[in-house]
């Protein structure tokens, strides 16, 4: 995956992870709880980044359950963990899984990596045990310029084709429940969380370190001059600015018994 562009090796990414978890972490609980993961659960958490999601599985699970937590670099993983948490380098694209085995899995923001997520999402509705879910939460960019500012809407059209040609695709929300459904799952219910957000807060620091952590991308090939690139920083950095950004669809499906 040499074309990754959000690589864990980044100097910036342990600061990078800990942003999303503090945006995002929340909703995603919201939703597990909706969904009634309860002890005793095989759980998989794939691109699990710095494992905080894990960690929550791992304690809702119990003794009796189990949280297998995977990244091509685990780097980020802590050092302390509980018991029933297993670690491992796994790549969704490449590596096996055990058939019908999981109750739960979570996939948040991976899918958009991947040359091939529909692929992805296969090899995991197999991994599912008959009856087993899985919580599927990817960006859609419909709402990205909903703020008013060209410049802002501008960088979000240009990063979106940047990142395509890296394979990140930053509108896959959309296609998540024609996904799952081709996956043989069933669509239990499907939500859109667009979100806008003041400069200088925790989203727009994210966002702003996924910027700059991709920004050869997006200067280097023509897509942004280094000044297009510079404002929307600026804009980003800057607490009177209203923002807007991709919208997180979170959709929950099951497997048939």
């Amino acid at each position: 995956m040499s074309d990754y562009l959000l690589d864990n090796a980044w100097a910036g990414a342990l600061d990078r992870f800990a942003l999303l978890e503090s945006i995002y972490d929340p909703a995603s609980i919201k939703r597990m709880n909706r969904i009634g993961i309860a002890e005793g659960w095989k759980c998989f958490v794939p691109g699990a980044g710095r494992a905080s999601l894990a960690h929550w599985l791992s304690d809702r699970v119990g003794e009796s359950g189990e949280v297998f937590a995977t990244d091509i670099d685990t780097r980020l993983f802590p050092e302390q963990t509980s018991p029933n948490i297993r670690w491992t380098t796994h790549d969704i694209t490449k590596d096996a899984l055990e058939a019908n085995y999981f109750d739960f899995a979570h996939v948040r923001l991976l899918l958009m990596h991947l040359r091939d997520p529909l692929q992805a999402l296969q090899k995991i509705a197999r991994a599912l045990k008959p009856g087993g879910v899985v919580l599927l939460e990817e960006y859609d960019l419909f709402s990205a310029s909903w703020c008013g500012h060209p410049e802002v809407a501008l960088f979000w059209e240009k990063a979106a084709a940047a990142w395509g040609k890296a394979s990140l695709q930053f509108s896959l929300g959309a296609r998540l429940s024609a996904m799952a459904m081709e996956c043989g799952l069933r669509c239990s219910w499907i939500e859109a969380h667009p979100c806008s957000f003041q400069g200088r807060s925790a989203e727009a620091n994210f966002h702003r370190m996924t910027a700059l952590q991709s920004k050869a991308k997006l200067v280097g090939p023509g897509l942004l001059t280094e000044e297009e690139f510079m404002a929307t920083m600026n804009f980003f950095s800057t607490p009177t600015r209203v923002l807007s950004g991709p919208t997180i669809v979170a959709l929950a499906a099951q497997k048939p018994e």
